[in-house]
């Protein structure tokens, strides 16, 4: 099979997660129904002054985040103006608070039939009968979502990503251990969420994504306690949510592994992606990687970037052919790109 490689923008999680423009009114809408909890909560005599203290921090953090995110056009580019002005602390803060929203939202809802369905048509078997990724293919992913995670904890029946990634290489990792070969998922962002690690045993996190469709305020009384506990102190997990432009090793890496796929792609599949001004460097560093094996790209978008923006911003040999797919169906398949 040629080697594909899928470049995920964050449309691809369309239908389960907000696009990028859309995280300020999720973040609002979703701090207003935690009020709604807290409300009940200081009705009872039973709940503890501590809970109270905790559910009324989250709510006080999504609402700065909104609000100040609704100043920039994305909180991406919030998150680079902290960086670039040395607010270390208010990253954190930012950090903490996508990574309890996506925790959130990715329990409410079911895994998004989009990448089951792309992990169901792609998966092989070892030698000894268990399911396996293909080498062939790859993914580079800008979205902090944990959709592919998701679908490939049902796919291989394992219930933690520290359990996943054993089965598909994805980089960073959840546990702070070296990978054992290149990446086959490299999220370029890294991936926003709490999850169990050897360093953060977190066993209630970690049952709100074996129950997907759990109820809100089943949620929130199993998040609440990592709050208490870290207060934005992102060290259990920072390591695994970084920005692309972030200049700590595990950030560098990231990209070196994203280079070195593009290097040998010979189908670039992408996905629901814009192409957004704050990742432009990064976005050429990778596209300066591919070389003369590339000889198709196929861009599944519904407002697609025009061929000759992409190829004059990102110095694509114009002998590769471009293919347009402007549907919001399932991502294209191996079969259907005659990868075969």
């Amino acid at each position: 099979m040629k080697k594909i490689t899928y470049f995920f923008g964050a449309g691809a999680s369309w239908g389960v997660l907000p696009l990028v423009n859309d995280i300020g009114g999720s973040l609002t809408g979703t701090a207003n129904r935690i009020e709604e909890i807290l409300t009940e909560k200081k009705k009872n005599q039973e709940t503890k002054p501590d809970e109270i203290k905790c559910f009324e921090g989250i709510v006080k953090d999504f609402k700065w985040l909104a609000s100040n995110e609704s100043r920039y056009d994305s909180v991406d580019v919030f998150a680079r103006q902290l960086y670039n002005q040395g607010k270390q602390l208010e990253l954190k803060r930012l950090k903490y608070v996508l990574s309890l929203l996506f925790t959130i939202l990715q329990s409410e809802n079911e895994v998004s039939k989009r990448h089951n369905t792309l992990l169901i048509s792609i998966l092989g078997h070892d030698t000894n009968g268990g399911q396996k990724f293909p080498d062939e293919i790859k993914i580079l992913t800008w979205n902090y979502d944990s959709q592919i995670e998701l679908a490939g904890m049902s796919n291989f029946e394992v219930s933690t990503l520290a359990e996943l990634q054993k089965h598909m290489a994805v980089y960073p990792r959840v546990e702070i251990s070296p990978i054992r070969k290149s990446p086959d998922i490299v999220h370029m962002n890294g991936i926003a969420g709490l999850y169990e690690t050897d360093y953060n045993q977190a066993p209630k996190i970690n049952d709100l994504f074996r129950n997907l469709k759990s109820d809100l305020k089943a949620i929130v009384g199993s998040i609440y306690f990592s709050y208490e506990s870290n207060e934005h102190d992102t060290t259990l997990f920072d390591h695994i949510f970084s920005f692309s432009w972030e200049t700590k090793r595990y950030d560098k890496m990231m990209m070196e592994y994203a280079k070195k796929i593009a290097s040998e792609t010979e189908i670039l599949v992408i996905v629901g992606y814009s192409f957004p001004a704050f990742n432009i460097d990064a976005d050429k560093q990778i596209f300066g990687a591919f070389t003369d094996k590339l000889k198709d790209i196929y861009y599944q978008d519904p407002y697609p970037k025009s061929k000759e923006y992409l190829f004059r911003t990102y110095f694509i040999d114009s002998r590769v052919n471009l293919h347009l797919d402007q549907s919001k169906g399932s991502f294209l398949t191996p079969v259907q790109l005659g990868a075969y």
